[in-house]
């Protein structure tokens, strides 16, 4: 007999002194200061990380 153990998902919530606006595109325009360029799912290495801020962007 198999076994499947759930595991509760990790939640993190941190406040912001920003208004959503400017917490955002800090967040987004900024994503690759902070996303490590090891963490992707193509074949060729991590030049730059973005959000391509229209509809339909990646």
């Amino acid at each position: 007999m198999t076994k499947t153990i759930v595991i509760a998902p990790v939640r993190k919530s941190l406040v912001i002194e920003a208004s959503q606006a400017h917490a955002f595109d800090v967040f987004t325009a900024g994503l690759d200061r902070w996303w490590p360029k090891e963490h992707h799912i193509g074949e060729a290495p991590v030049v730059k990380a973005m959000i391509e801020p229209w509809k339909g962007g990646r």
